[in-house]
């Protein structure tokens, strides 16, 4: 079971499953086994200066191939997540990131500098 919610505040909090900043929050918790290891996916996760966010449910197929990709373009990764790779594609493609998934998914990705919410389904 996913369950989310929406938080709406004016101002920060980060945690390791939640975002509020600037009137947009975005949180999720998996139950009712919660793993906390460096290797779990906590969510939302962000890039390395928290400037993209994203929220995502379902398996990225290819990510391992994908993080490689990235790792050599000068990429750091803190997990060992598929989530991961969401933020750092989005920041080598912009929106056109979705089509080199390949997976089943639901993504929510906030960019904090365009202040634009994206949304994606496979």
């Amino acid at each position: 079971m996913l369950e989310s919610r929406i938080y709406y505040s004016q101002t920060d909090l980060h945690d390791s499953n939640r975002y509020l900043k600037e009137f947009l929050g975005r949180g999720n918790a998996r139950g009712p086994v919660r793993i906390h290891t460096r290797l779990a996916n906590f969510a939302p996760i962000s890039n390395e200066d928290r400037t993209v966010w994203t929220v995502y449910n379902g398996e990225i197929f290819n990510f391992p191939e994908l993080r490689r990709e990235l790792e050599e373009r000068g990429h750091r990764f803190s997990t060992r997540s598929d989530t991961e790779v969401i933020v750092h594609l989005y920041e080598e493609r912009g929106e056109d990131f979705v089509s080199r998934l390949n997976g089943m998914f639901a993504i929510a990705l906030w960019d904090t500098r365009e202040r634009k919410l994206r949304n994606c389904l496979s």
